[in-house]
């Protein structure tokens, strides 16, 4: 069937690099170099997409490309290479019972009521679906769902579409990094890889810097083995006009936005920071150095207050303590996997404070 779909893409005018192929290793599908390819090599280009123009009433873009995917006969072939709904049924959130989201409470309130945000508007994109066509199979448009909601991407017109073939490639944060990883990045329609891969080698997409808790909720899975991450956004807040000043210079320097009330300025930064298993993201460090003028005890200070944050309301570093692995059955084994990361995260970022508190008392 991979052939039959190389076939399709190659039809539309897409390109793939004849030493690049689709093969499944372990059970789990992806797409790996068949040949040694040096580093900035093309390997997609005018890859072919799916959409539809045809816009159902009522229907948001996920669910109008859900229903096309479910109702079409032609992308059996296409179909056919991706999960079916008795796979994304071990692995989706969307599936989780209400028992394993109290467990999940006992820890993290805020990653419970993602799961739960999941399952609601997932169950509302069906209703919709089924609403306006009930003579489709409910599993059907739910597999639909699971495919549209972690494969597609957003066009300019703000639209869903699916890249049949490139979207075989599986998930590393680092691959938009040069050097981490066989890696590609995809601009203007065409990928390209960014370091030397060599025969065997899988090559991977980065789906975005997604935190441990938007990687399982939204892709339904999580890599032990991966770059762990918890995303923050920071507030910072002043009204005398050298405050004004820095605000502003972190707005010009690191994006986000801002925001005006009583005189007194707020600036929001995007979501593009990250604490890492043992020791914060350095972009946060920077950030923080500059926030506080280069004070190290300052930014000691702050990168503490903002992991402690990180802390589920209402839960303490108590709470993070006791986490019972015990507490999880082996089909709960990615949940209790993700939590036991999150309470590393967590840890080993204060350990890290601690060790640099330590030092600065040396001298």
């Amino acid at each position: 069937m991979y052939k039959e779909l190389l076939h399709w893409y190659t039809e539309q005018g897409g390109y793939l690099h004849p030493d690049v192929t689709y093969k499944v290793v372990d059970g789990i599908g992806g797409m790996y170099a068949t040949s040694d390819i040096p580093n900035k090599t093309i390997i997609g280009k005018n890859m072919p997409q799916v959409l539809t123009d045809d816009t159902k009433p009522n229907f948001n873009h996920l669910e109008n490309l859900a229903y096309y995917l479910a109702t079409t006969k032609k992308l059996e072939h296409y179909l056919s290479h991706l999960p079916t709904y008795w796979e994304y049924e071990l692995s989706d959130a969307y599936f989780m019972s209400p028992e394993t989201i109290l467990k999940i409470k006992k820890y993290h309130l805020r990653f419970a009521m993602m799961i739960e945000g999941a399952q609601q508007s997932l169950k509302k994109n069906v209703d919709t679906i089924l609403k306006y066509d009930p003579s489709v199979d409910r599993t059907r448009v739910l597999r639909c769902l699971f495919i549209v909601k972690s494969r597609a991407w957003a066009n300019k017109d703000g639209k869903r579409i699916l890249r049949p073939i490139i979207d075989l490639c599986n998930h590393h944060v680092n691959a938009t990094m040069p050097g981490n990883c066989a890696t590609a990045t995809c601009k203007n329609n065409t990928l390209k890889i960014n370091k030397d891969i060599k025969n065997g080698e899988q090559i991977y997409l980065s789906y975005g810097k997604k935190s441990i808790f938007e990687l399982y909720t939204t892709y339904g899975f999580f890599d032990p083995k991966g770059l762990q991450l918890l995303n923050m956004s920071i507030s910072v807040s002043g009204k005398k006009p050298e405050e004004y000043k820095t605000i502003k210079e972190l707005k010009d320097t690191y994006g986000g936005r801002l925001q005006i009330q009583n005189d007194i300025l707020r600036y929001i930064t995007p979501k593009t920071f990250a604490l890492l298993a043992g020791n914060p993201h350095q972009n946060l460090v920077n950030f923080l150095m500059k926030y506080t003028n280069k004070d190290k005890l300052q930014v000691l200070h702050k990168l503490k207050e903002f992991i402690t944050l990180q802390i589920s309301k209402p839960y303490t570093l108590d709470t993070i303590h006791s986490l019972n692995p015990d507490d999880f059955t082996e089909d709960e084994q990615v949940i209790k996997e993700i939590l036991l990361m999150y309470k590393k995260i967590i840890l080993g970022n204060l350990q890290w404070i601690k060790t640099e508190y330590d030092k600065i008392k040396l001298f």
